[in-house]
């Protein structure tokens, strides 16, 4: 491979690890605590926030109206033209929601930035920590019962990848009325835990509960007659204020008349935070019509015709309370045939999701609902119904409160043990190699920069045994470059010239090296494997340290001395401080 194409490629990695590492260097260094606590905030606080900073700005509009004079146009920039009215007042309503929805979109923009960066173990900065098991036989039992009888039941198969994901974005929904800072879930590579990682004081026996919850997910018919009452009572009594239970439902006066089997619930849909957000009172048929766990999956689409959103769901068979199997498309087809006109309402935890009307007879168990929504209203509603439709028996193995064991101090000193590291060897490889020790010390150099966009870009969490196993690598990189040198210095005392040392000493000390970093890889990939935690932690930054250090040493020094005796053209490389004859 020629010069110029090596060189592209390392510019092009170059380039990726500048994308990769940013939004760490941003997150840790560029950008104010007070910003990355807010950030770090559930969305409930992020709406306060933004929503505090909109009135106080507002308030300081209004004295910029009373004196114009004052110099504070400058700070609100194009919002001067949104939010004045034709009379020259400011538009209250206007004004909150742009500068609200400024606060909110930079606010979401840092708070999406951390998901890209390294993180902090639990070591580092303490929380709370959980460790929860996936019961995939038990899952695996629950869909042949729900296909039992069904031709197409042998084809089903459980995508764990598919169902892992679901839990793990319904337990981060959960988990973040907690409000402290934003939790941790990931899955333990190559099982199927889940870890949970909550920093901050929270209470062990209260995440127990929100983690072994079930959510409630059920087809429910609106009950449209008590629907019309209620909004009735309601519009002739302005003074009544609708209060929710802690169940979500609303104790209505008995002169409402509603009828005993139905019950007052709201609707509610995502707002631009991500949060379900209340848009109006229902009332619904108090017993469900058909429980969620018929569902056996749930998608968004985009119709073909109007390119409209969608969603479509599969239905199943599935255990009812009692034990009897129940067969959830002809159930459906049944409901749907003695409904038609009438509204279905999707009800998660007693709050309405979604309702459509009922146009037909659905008899073949796929279902599609259809509706004035955008495509993310539709992935929002297909992830609540496949949320509720997979509900995996969960294991809880351990869940134990642990404190800031290293904190900012250690974390300082990993750092300072990094540096000083480097520095010495880039100090002894400087001083005994002389110029190919530069070459050595640029490779060793991009070797970190690599390791450390590789660990951003795969969302690693750092602990104290992954520092030490970062600085374990910055020792062993240097290895490779001494190898390469001494096979090169080798060379030139057998009379060979620059270029001809330069190729001799790559191509035998390949295989040396070679042969080092696998015996040492299978090592850390053996400890990857077998252990788990602070161990496995150290096995993973030890493999990648190991693959970074050995492309360091092979591509980018070679680059480097090749450059130098086929495009300088030196007739004496600058090696040792002895003369080769």
């Amino acid at each position: 491979m020629s010069i110029r194409a090596r060189v592209i490629i390392l510019v092009i990695l170059v380039v990726m690890g500048i994308m990769f590492i940013s939004p760490s260097v941003q997150w840790y260094f560029l950008l104010p605590d007070e910003t990355k606590n807010i950030a770090m905030s559930s969305l409930p606080q992020i709406k306060n926030y933004a929503q505090d900073q909109a009135q106080r700005d507002y308030t300081t509009m209004n004295d910029f109206v009373n004196n114009p004079s004052s110099g504070l146009a400058a700070a609100f920039g194009g919002f001067l033209t949104k939010v004045f009215e034709e009379k020259g007042q400011v538009n209250p309503v206007a004004f909150r929601s742009a500068v609200e929805g400024q606060y909110r979109d930079d606010i979401l923009n840092i708070k999406n930035l951390r998901d890209l960066t390294l993180q902090l173990g639990l070591d580092l900065r303490g929380g709370l920590y959980a460790s929860i098991a996936a019961d995939f036989g038990a899952l695996e039992k629950q869909i042949a019962e729900k296909n039992k009888g069904q031709e197409n039941a042998a084809t089903l198969q459980i995508d764990k990848d598919k169902v892992l994901q679901d839990v793990m974005e319904r337990l981060l929904a959960r988990l973040d009325e907690f409000g402290t800072v934003e939790p941790t879930i990931r899955r333990q590579i190559g099982t199927d835990t889940i870890i949970i990682e909550l920093p901050g004081a929270a209470d062990p026996e209260r995440i127990k509960k929100v983690i072994m919850g079930k959510g409630r997910l059920n087809f429910h018919l609106v009950d449209e007659a008590g629907w019309n009452k209620f909004n009735e009572y309601f519009q002739q009594h302005p003074e009544w204020t609708p209060q929710f239970n802690t169940d979500f439902t609303v104790d209505v006066p008995a002169a409402v008349g509603l009828d005993p089997g139905s019950e007052v619930v709201g609707t509610y849909q995502k707002d631009k935070y991500g949060m379900d957000e209340f848009v109006k009172y229902i009332v619904i048929k108090s017993k469900p019509e058909l429980s969620g766990e018929a569902i056996t999956d749930a998608r968004a689409e985009q119709n073909p015709q109007d390119r409209s959103a969608e969603v479509t769901f599969i239905l199943g068979n599935y255990t009812d309370k009692d034990g009897t199997v129940v067969n959830g498309p002809d159930k459906f087809a049944d409901l749907t045939g003695k409904n038609i006109g009438k509204y279905i309402a999707v009800v998660l935890d007693n709050k309405v999701m979604s309702y459509a009307g009922i146009r037909e007879k659905i008899p073949n168990g796929q279902v599609r609902v259809t509706g004035q929504f955008s495509m993310q209203d539709a992935q929002d509603l297909a992830k609540v119904l496949r949320s509720g439709a997979l509900p995996v028996p969960l294991e809880i193995r351990d869940v134990a409160a642990v404190g800031a064991s290293a904190g900012e101090d250690t974390i300082a000193k990993g750092l300072n043990a990094m540096l000083i590291g480097a520095g010495l060897v880039l100090l002894f490889i400087l001083i005994y190699y002389k110029g190919s020790g530069v070459f050595a010390a640029i490779a060793l150099i991009f070797n970190i920069f690599l390791l450390l966009a590789l660990l951003s870009v795969t969302r690693f969490t750092l602990s104290l045994t992954s520092l030490a196993g970062i600085v374990l690598t910055i020792g062993m990189a240097v290895d490779a470059n001494v190898l390469i040198n001494e096979r090169m210095k080798e060379e030139l005392r057998l009379g060979k010239s620059p270029k001809a040392a330069v190729k001799a000493g790559f191509d035998r000390a390949f295989w040396t090296i070679l042969d080092s970093n696998v015996t040492t890889f299978i090592a850390g990939i053996v400890l990857a494997m077998f252990t788990k935690g602070s161990v496995q932690g150290f096995a993973f930054t030890l493999c990648i340290g190991i693959v970074t250090s050995f492309f360091s040493a092979i591509f980018v020094s070679r680059i480097l001395f090749d450059f130098t005796t086929d495009v300088l053209k030196v007739k004496k490389l600058s090696i040792s401080w002895r003369r080769f004859q």
